[in-house]
Formats: C-alpha cells, structure tokens, sequence
C-alpha cells in the first residue's frame, strides 16, 4: 500500500507540473500578445513624430528622409581572417556598442579587411504578414530572426539572397553576422511586407551625416598652430588668437596615402574646428587617417589616443547634452 501511494504521489506532482507549466506559458504568450500590441501602437506614434522630425532636423541622406525600423540595436567587431562563418559566440570581441541611429552599417569596423560583424537588435515588424528580405555582400552572412536563420551566405566573394518568413506583428528579435577577408567591404540588406516596398535596413558610409568633412574628398579649413597652445586649447569656445587658417589635410607632400593641402614639416602640430549641431546624434564614428601619432578631443575630453601610422574609422563617445552650439575637435 505504501509503495502504491508513492507512485500515485509522484504522478500526481507530474500532472500538477505539467499543469503548472502550460499555464505559465499560456501567461507568457498573452503577456506577450498584449507587449507586441501595446510596441504596435508605439511604432505608429513614434514613426509619425520622427518623420515629422527628421523632415525637419533629422537624418538627411541622398536617398531622403531616413526612419529606423530598427531598435535597441548594438555591434560587436571582431578581428581575423576566415572563409567560413565562425561561430562568434566562441570568440573574443575587440569593440562593441550600440547604434542609437537604428541603422546596420559598417562604420563600427576599424579597418576594411579581417574583420567580422554581429549586430543585435530589435526589428519593428507593423503587422503579421509575409515579408521579404534580400541581403547582399562581400563575404559571409548570416540573418536570424526570432532565433530561426532567414538567411545564410557563406564563404568568400560576393554573394546576393533573397527569403520570404511569416513574422508575427511586434518588435521581433534579429542577429545578422557577417565577415569579409580581403575583398572591398559591402552590405546591404532590405525588405519588403505590407504596405511597403524595399526598404533599407543599413546605411552605407555615404548616407551617413558628416560633422565635419573629409579632406580626401574636399577641403576642410581648420584653425592650427605649430606652438603648444597650453591647457583648454581643445574645449569649445577657445578663442584661438594667433592660430592660423588651411585647408585639411596637413603634412608633408608624398607621405603614402596622404592628401595634403597644406605643408607641415615641424615636429607637432594642433588642429581644431567648432561645429554646430541641431540635435544629439545617437553614434559617432572617426574617419581619420594620420603618419605617427595622434591624439582626439570631442568637446575638450580626450576621445581617441592613437599610436603608429593608421587609417581607419573607429567609434567614438557620444555627445552629451548640452547648451548648443555643439562641438569642437
């Protein structure tokens, strides 16, 4: 009787778990139909206000008014080389961060080749529905949706896919993790569902805004001087008296890779620019190119400290919040 009753016992606490845990998630998925709702709403207010806002101030690129379909979305950069997809959960990253702007793009990598990318974030998805999703580049991808792969080209070269998911209305979880050996860096990757057509989900380094320009591409006019100019020199509203006036970049005529436009021969030298801006950008990222050692300040706090001959982008600390005009480097 006694060995009887045991069973029983044990049974019935089976029956009570199992009980216990279909309720729980049928609490989760109500609790979770009731959040994708509730983001749904969201969407359609915030879409209306940062239109109206980016129409206004906001992000300007050569296509027009850019809105992010995607949220709560960060990097992780990664050096080496490889032909396949490795599985970067296992690797150390050398940088990682977040993408306030709520674009994929390239700029976090600090070089062009031997590097690998994953992005992680939170996809807008308006309504339940079919939605297509073409992803071109040079080198491997991979897209994962909600946990399941979208989308896989592997190996190197360049590669163009397209699919078509269901995907539930909600803020849906996405991973996308791309490599590229040597080739010239690219991705892209776009889709479609109801009520739209081809729409971006990265931003190229062309679309993205400058705050100050590049030199390579057009000539810059900087303040510098050739004379240490003590403390302060780098925080915004300096008055630099007795500084000097050229067009970027600065050096001296056949230093490899260097556009000069304005002779430098001395030792050391200090440049600065004011700039202003109309709202805080939500990431920032440095395009410089420079012989030896260089030293960046961001409105008077050192940013970046760099050794050797480089050139490459590297993210930078975001602005703060403050009185406008913004800006000195």
């Amino acid at each position: 009787f006694q060995d009887v009753t045991n069973m029983n016992d044990r049974a019935t606490r089976k029956v009570m778990d199992n009980v216990e845990s279909a309720k729980f998630k049928e609490e989760v998925a109500r609790k979770e139909a009731l959040e994708n709702d509730l983001y749904n709403q969201v969407f359609r207010i915030e879409e209306d206000f940062k239109l109206a806002l980016m129409k206004k101030d906001g992000l300007k690129t050569a296509q027009g008014v850019r809105v992010p379909d995607l949220v709560e979305l960060s990097f992780k950069f990664y050096r080496d080389t490889w032909k396949k997809l490795p599985d970067f959960d296992l690797l150390k990253h050398e940088t990682e961060g977040s993408l306030a702007d709520g674009f994929l793009s390239l700029k976090p990598a600090s070089r062009k080749h031997a590097i690998g990318l994953v992005f992680e974030g939170r996809l807008k998805v308006p309504a339940a529905g079919k939605y297509s999703f073409r992803l071109s580049s040079t080198g491997g991808v991979r897209l994962l949706i909600d946990g399941a792969k979208v989308q896989e080209a592997d190996g190197t070269g360049n590669h163009s896919v397209d699919a078509t998911v269901d995907l539930a209305a909600g803020l849906r979880k996405i991973r996308l993790e791309y490599f590229n050996g040597y080739d010239e860096p690219k991705l892209s990757l776009r889709w479609s569902g109801p009520g739209f057509e081809n729409r971006a989900l990265t931003l190229s380094r062309e679309e993205g805004a400058s705050l100050v320009g590049d030199s390579r591409k057009a000539p810059e006019r900087w303040s510098y001087t050739l004379k240490d100019p003590g403390g302060g020199w780098a925080r915004p509203g300096f008055k630099a008296k007795g500084w000097k006036k050229g067009p970027g970049g600065f050096g001296t005529n056949g230093t490899p890779g260097g556009v000069v436009k304005t002779e430098w021969k001395t030792r050391d030298i200090w440049l600065r620019k004011d700039f202003n801006l109309d709202r805080i950008p939500g990431s920032l990222f440095l395009d410089i190119h420079h012989d030896e050692d260089a030293e960046v300040y961001l409105n008077g706090t050192l940013s970046r400290n760099f050794q050797g001959t480089l050139g490459n982008t590297f993210p930078l600390p975001c602005l703060k919040e403050r009185s406008r005009p913004l800006g000195s480097v």
